[in-house]
């Protein structure tokens, strides 16, 4: 497993058999983040070093969670290196006046620029809406989404990302509006991106 320093084990990590499918093994690693505590949130950009890296054995699933200090959760299945892509198309993500929208690009072995055509306004940390070059070197990640002053008004639905090497890319949103009174329910929602190439 590759990490930042002090963020994981320093040796090889073993399943353990599930008391309950003995043909089951599976291992939980715990690990502390930067998370939306309030509004504020991240600062969007870089994150140098960030990513993390596991290399198994034999073939295993991969699967985040994210558990938020409001009672709020979210969960989604990691893609395998050698299912990431170059072009990813960003899927649509709910508007709401309570709602930030994100997305984390994440380098994997090879460094690589990542270009977007153009960006909606109200979007961090670009100061403008045109044409955007991010530059990852192995293991970065980076941070983009809505600002604070524009719940509502701004979305990354439908954003294209392209890069020169293959890179992983995750989407979400941080809450699930209660249809009753649209009140933000705490449920940091967020997913694997599937490259463009599987549709093309």
């Amino acid at each position: 497993m590759a990490c930042p320093r002090g963020a994981c084990p320093t040796g090889p990590i073993a399943l353990k058999k599930s008391s309950d499918n003995p043909d089951l093994y599976s291992k939980t690693i715990e690990l502390m983040g930067t998370g939306w505590g309030s509004w504020t949130g991240p600062t969007a950009g870089p994150y140098p070093g960030r990513a993390i890296r596991m290399i198994a054995s034999s073939p295993v699933s991969v699967t985040a969670l994210v558990r938020s200090s409001r009672k709020g959760s979210g969960a989604s299945v990691i893609m395998p290196a050698n299912a990431l892509g170059t072009s990813y198309m960003i899927p649509s993500l709910p508007a709401s006046s309570q709602v930030h929208h994100f997305i984390v690009l994440v380098a994997g072995d090879m460094a690589t620029t990542v270009t977007l055509p153009k960006v909606p306004s109200g979007v961090q940390p670009f100061t403008n809406t045109g044409p955007q070059t991010i530059t990852l070197q192995p293991y970065d990640t980076y941070l983009i989404r809505t600002a604070n002053s524009s719940f509502g008004s701004s979305s990354l639905s439908g954003l294209l990302l392209n890069g020169m090497s293959r890179f992983a890319v995750v989407a979400g949103y941080t809450c699930v509006a209660i249809p009753a009174d649209g009140r933000c329910a705490y449920v940091r929602t967020f997913t694997s991106c599937l490259p463009c190439q599987p549709y093309a």
